[in-house]
């Protein structure tokens, strides 16, 4: 499932559901059929599971994108936000221009 969508029963959602049991089931058949020993298959039935688990982990974790700048600021003095407005505004885009440019530049938005 891809994230964002809801849980549910859906098509694609059971396919993979019922794929991971015969899995399994073909798995138990085949142990079963090779008469592996038990101490044999049970380790060989963690390995699986952490193989599993990895897999999903793998698929679940997003990539890594950006998302803003860091930025360096020092608190000098409390006063009311409103009138360090502008200047903080001005000095920010004097910091942002001295870098390289983004591919999809933040626009700040001024509050009415």
């Amino acid at each position: 499932m891809t994230a964002g969508r809801e849980s549910g029963t859906d098509a694609g959602t059971l396919h993979h559901r019922t794929g991971r049991c015969a899995a399994c089931v073909i798995l138990g058949w085949v142990v079963g059929l090779l008469k592996v020993p038990k101490p044999i298959a049970s380790r060989s039935l963690y390995v699986v599971a952490l193989i599993e688990a990895v897999i999903v982990l793998y698929i679940c974790i997003p990539a890594p994108h950006f998302r803003a700048d860091i930025v360096d600021a020092e608190i000098s003095r409390c006063v009311d936000p409103e009138s360090l407005r502008e200047a903080t505004v001005d000095r920010l885009n004097q910091t942002a221009a001295s870098r390289p440019p983004l591919n999809k530049p933040i626009r700040l938005g001024r509050s009415v």
